[in-house]
């Protein structure tokens, strides 16, 4: 049971879970209910990415939302922010990297992009965190034990190959048409 936030109020969901991704920190989960979007016109791939070009994540930072009723049927807008393709993962460390700034209530957001040459929408993956640097904690002039997360601007994004591979793997769910 997870809990969605829906006409300003949370409401109860019955999901079961799809699967969680070894490579990368995505789960997917399979709903009782069909969320708006669903129909959007856009391809779940990190095809024809290429590094140095915008790309858009979507999110709830620090609680915050739109609370437009018409936009999306009574559910929460999200806030859009931009980032740069800085990596695109490796064998070693699968995630993609953007240079950005994410803040807490993006994570699970989904990273969209236009192929060079369309306006067709793409959803590479979703946001999975930001690296830190672990920054001193001082008493005045003194350092202390402590340390701080200082978040460098790089963002970590689980590609969305990881969520497709599990839906492949276990097709439980509403069906897509």
């Amino acid at each position: 049971m997870i809990e969605i936030f829906h006409d300003l109020i949370w409401k109860p969901m019955l999901v079961d879970l799809v699967g969680h991704s070894p490579k990368s920190d995505i789960s997917v989960l399979a709903g009782s209910l069909e969320l708006p979007g669903r129909n959007l016109p856009v391809d779940p791939s990190t095809a024809s990415m290429i590094y140095g070009q915008d790309v858009f994540f979507l999110g709830f930072p620090l609680g915050l939302y739109g609370d437009h009723p018409t936009v999306l049927d009574g559910y929460p807008v999200p806030y859009v922010k931009k980032a740069t393709l800085s990596m695109i993962g490796s064998a070693a460390k699968p995630n993609i990297i953007l240079d950005g700034i994410n803040n807490k209530g993006f994570s699970g957001g989904p990273v969209a992009f236009h192929s060079p040459g369309s306006q067709d929408w793409k959803i590479a993956g979703a946001i999975s965190g930001y690296l830190f640097l672990p920054v001193p904690v001082f008493n005045g002039a003194t350092p202390t034990s402590l340390h701080h997360q200082e978040n460098t601007g790089l963002i970590e994004v689980a590609p969305i190959n990881h969520a497709l591979e599990l839906i492949e793997a276990n097709p439980i769910g509403l069906a897509i048409v």
